[in-house]
């Protein structure tokens, strides 16, 4: 049984990010944000394949942005479907033969991920089932109402304390993971939400600040180099 597989879910077609290209393809210095992203990955040795899950209509973007990376570890492309869960569900079919222990999925859109936090994941699935990097917030939440004539149209959020940023990779057992998409009809926004739906307990460890995912137009030109 192969120990630790990776997912790189990169189907999405980036829209409010407002580049002319998916953000995964966009690039810096000529160099493509996915070729970014699944080289920081290929970086831990203790990540033994990895499958990148790809929209249709971006074959050949993708095989551009891989073109420099002769690692074997990299596996053929899978095709992903409408929405992210169905994309990572296929990714996690497309690994059946590997038969991974443990699973890291990871957003395309984060390509500063380093060894140390996907160290930190895998060691917490030494002996959990699911594990997500988390960061805490330090700004004031507010949170948006209808409109009324006393206070406007925000209150006091809840307590922040209570409240985490999660990141990716999300870390699993394979075949908990596999079951739970199994049991699961949603498309959610990240792969614990499965995880939690299906009543697998949840581990946590501290993400990094520099593992963000790139959202925004902003965030966009600022990893472009344009701002």
């Amino acid at each position: 049984m192969m120990k630790v597989a990776g997912v790189v879910v990169a189907a999405g077609r980036g829209i409010r990010a407002g580049g002319k290209l998916p953000k995964q393809y966009e690039t810096v210095e000529n160099t493509p944000m996915l070729t970014l992203t699944v080289a920081a990955l290929l970086k831990s040795k203790k990540i033994q394949a990895i499958v990148v899950v790809i929209n249709p209509l971006d074959i050949d973007l993708y095989i551009n942005s891989i073109k420099n990376i002769s690692d074997k570890r990299l596996l053929p492309y899978c095709l992903g479907g409408n929405e992210r869960s169905e994309s990572v569900r296929l990714g996690l079919k497309a690994l059946t033969e590997c038969n991974p222990k443990k699973v890291l999925i990871h957003d395309a859109a984060r390509p500063y991920i380093t060894t140390k936090t996907i160290n930190k994941v895998l060691k917490s699935l030494d002996k959990n089932a699911a594990v997500l990097p988390v960061l805490p917030i330090f700004d004031a939440i507010w949170e948006r109402q209808k409109l009324t004539y006393k206070t406007g149209n925000i209150i006091p959020g809840p307590n922040r304390n209570n409240l985490y940023r999660a990141q990716t990779p999300q870390g699993f057992d394979y075949s908990t993971i596999c079951s739970a998409y199994t049991k699961s009809s949603k498309n959610t926004l990240d792969d614990i939400s499965i995880a939690y739906e299906a009543g697998v307990p949840i581990s946590t460890v501290l993400g990094d600040e520099n593992n963000y995912k790139i959202t925004s137009a902003a965030q966009l030109k600022k990893f472009k180099g344009i701002i």
